[in-house]
């Protein structure tokens, strides 16, 4: 008769040497969580230090001021180019009296040139050529349109005067010189006579101006 033998599977033996490398595993991960827990809280006792610590503020750029470009106009460049100098802006002179406008412009080292209505006696300024606020220079005549007709002159008396001063002196009183002789030399005689009445404004006054006197030639 035969036997039958059954095999009793045995539990494995545990190896005293693995036994013991396990426990020191488990001892050396304690070992090593304690010592990260312990790092972990220096590092969170940093973080909250506000003083050395923490990084330095950030600072918002700001934005740079764009510098002027050659196309800005500025003060010295406002003016177009070959513009002349010593510019400005005609004033308004209008509704002022015609020798009070006139003054004003002379002042201004501008020509003055007086156009008179045929009529009436209204002295006022009426309108200007160029129009007030027009850009002008010294030396540029301005028309001035005067309300009512040519008032009455002085005739000024300027015999014995340098011809160019007498010239002047008769353009202050409003008329215009007249040279037949020329103008170098002295004024030897005038027409019409000093304080007449019978000029207006813009009428003529004749110099009669010589280097020597016409009766000192004669004799």
């Amino acid at each position: 008769m035969a036997q039958t033998y059954e095999q009793t599977e045995q539990p494995p033996r545990r190896r005293p040497g693995i036994v013991a490398a396990v426990i020191v595993g488990v001892l050396v991960l304690a070992v090593v969580g304690g010592a990260v827990g312990w790092l972990a809280a220096g590092d969170a006792t940093d973080v909250a230090d506000p003083v050395g610590t923490s990084a330095p503020p950030t600072v918002e750029p700001t934005a740079p001021t764009a510098a002027p470009t050659s196309s800005q106009p500025t003060a010295a460049s406002a003016a177009p180019s070959g513009q002349p100098t010593g510019t400005f802006a005609l004033p308004d002179v209008t509704g002022l009296d015609f020798q009070q406008a006139r003054r004003q412009l002379r002042d201004l080292k501008l020509g003055v040139q007086l156009v008179f209505a045929s009529e009436g006696e209204d002295t006022k300024v009426d309108r200007t050529e160029p129009a007030a606020g027009v850009t002008v220079q010294r030396g540029v005549t301005v028309k001035i349109y005067v309300s009512g007709r040519a008032p009455l002159a002085t005739v000024p008396g300027v015999a014995g005067l340098a011809c160019t001063d007498a010239a002047a002196i008769v353009v202050d009183h409003g008329l215009f010189p007249r040279y037949p002789t020329g103008r170098l030399g002295t004024v030897w005689d005038q027409d019409p006579e000093p304080g007449t009445g019978t000029l207006r404004w813009n009428d003529q006054v004749t110099l009669w101006c010589a280097v020597a006197s016409p009766t000192a030639t004669a004799g």
